[in-house]
């Protein structure tokens, strides 16, 4: 087609701007020469070029010259129109590498096609990913012989960019999806197990590929090892969102742990309650026990109404001052030196001693020798060692691996007899402490005074 029918076309087709600018350019000053010495059947094929409604480009000649249309004038963006009759590695030399092994093969005769292939392009000053899907073919001379490359191209840029967003969306929506269904299965599994903790922590190593997983009150910094809260755990290279979603669970897991340990805490609290309700039950009952005992036999030695009030009271006295001590230190046990230093505390210093290390007595023990150490000490103040200031007391213990022994000695007492019937303080000493403790006791009334051993065994000890 000549220059003229293709200026003819040019018109009848709207008169497209790359039309334009091919009848306008120099062609002279290129490698193709003027544009009137082309032949007709490259310019039928120029014609054709121009007036595709697809982004083409005729590369001619050995130098590969650049015709192209208005298509292609969009992608060359800031190229055009400089690009215009310039050898394609000259206006291409970012994508050079790409484009310069296909072309070699269709000036063979090869005709090749890429689906979305990947060209670096330079746009707006800056080098940018553009992708396309390109046919490369061969250009015949008149004599068929290949002289040059046609290109058709579609730009699929921006299906590209779309189904990349769309791929990243939909791995954000599943990673947030696995997230959530992690820290609900995590949740549930929280609710039911009995051991929260250890529920939590094999989840979270199990999940995040993690190590050395554990949940610490005041967490210290550790090479390698990730704190968050309460909760650490070692493993390499954590993304942002995997700290975050640890975040989460950590706080979950810390709540649940939380709760358990004052669900536990009631609980004891509540046996505790009941333990302490069953101990004073039982205390109760023993306590009643014994006042009706000491109202009973409180009256076999006294004379009249006054020493039978006297006896009575002394007695209660004793019982009332263990079960103070016993309530004040329920779980502590009570001190050896302080029950006698109670019962004895009316009587003069001088005439008494006493020798041994801190003991403490569980409370029944406590109890039962409480009323012992008061009735020894009232007979003492009545017929023994307490009676006048000439007479001693000494009262000396140990503790050894089977228990604990307990040596009272009077001296210095005239006129010692055996008594010839069982008291009721005879009776606590003989028979209720090893009824009631497993004590073994000896009552010796030597010349000078009451000697009496008591043995406790190690189980009666705080």
């Amino acid at each position: 087609m000549p220059k003229d029918a293709l200026q003819q076309r040019n018109t009848e087709l709207g008169n497209y701007d790359m039309s334009a600018h091919v009848l306008a350019y120099d062609w002279a000053a290129t490698p193709l020469g003027p544009m009137q010495d082309w032949s007709p059947r490259r310019l039928a094929l120029v014609d054709t070029v121009l007036s595709h409604g697809f982004p083409m480009i005729a590369l001619l000649g050995p130098d590969l010259v650049q015709v192209y249309n208005d298509g292609y004038a969009q992608i060359l963006g800031g190229k055009h129109p400089g690009g215009l009759g310039q050898p394609t590695q000259t206006c291409w030399p970012e994508v050079w590498h790409i484009n310069g092994p296909i072309y070699a093969r269709v000036m063979q005769g090869d005709v090749i096609t890429r689906e979305d292939g990947l060209y670096p392009l330079a746009r707006s000053g800056q080098l940018k990913d553009a992708w396309f899907t390109l046919t490369y073919s061969p250009i015949r001379d008149d004599l068929g012989a290949v002289d040059g490359v046609l290109v058709t191209m579609i730009e699929t840029t921006a299906r590209i960019l779309a189904e990349r967003q769309r791929d990243e969306t939909l791995a954000q929506l599943q990673e947030a999806e696995q997230r959530q269904r992690f820290l609900l299965e995590l949740s549930d599994r929280l609710r039911l197990s009995d051991d929260p903790e250890g529920t939590a922590t094999r989840m979270i190593a199990a999940h995040f590929g993690a190590s050395d997983v554990r949940f610490v009150k005041d967490p210290q910094p550790i090479e390698g090892v990730l704190t968050v809260g309460g909760l650490q755990a070692r493993k390499q290279g954590w993304t942002a969102p995997e700290i975050a979603l640890l975040e989460q669970a950590a706080e979950r897991a810390l709540a649940a742990i939380e709760k358990a340990r004052a669900e536990a805490a009631l609980r004891d609290a509540l046996d505790y309650q009941k333990l302490l309700l069953a101990e004073l039950q039982h205390r109760v009952r023993n306590s009643l026990g014994i006042i009706g005992l000491i109202a009973e036999r409180s009256g076999d030695s006294a004379p009249d109404a006054a020493g039978y009030r006297a006896t009575f009271l002394g007695r209660l006295g004793a019982f009332a001052r263990v079960q103070a001590a016993v309530t004040r230190n329920p779980d502590q046990g009570l001190d050896l030196r302080g029950i006698l230093l109670d019962e004895l505390d009316a009587f003069p210093p001088k005439g008494l001693h006493l020798d041994g290390k801190p003991v403490l007595l569980k409370p029944r023990a406590a109890e039962r020798l409480t009323l012992a150490f008061h009735e020894l000490a009232t007979n003492a103040a009545k017929y023994g060692a307490l009676r006048d200031e000439a007479g001693r007391l000494s009262v000396s213990w140990s503790v050894d691996a089977d228990g604990l022994t307990i040596i009272w000695r009077e001296t210095g007492v005239p006129d010692v007899t055996t008594p010839t019937r069982l008291g009721f303080g005879s009776e606590i000493i003989q028979q209720a402490l090893a009824y009631d403790l497993g004590a073994s006791t000896r009552m010796d009334y030597e010349a000078d005074g009451l000697c009496c051993h008591i043995r406790l065994p190690t189980r009666q000890l705080a």
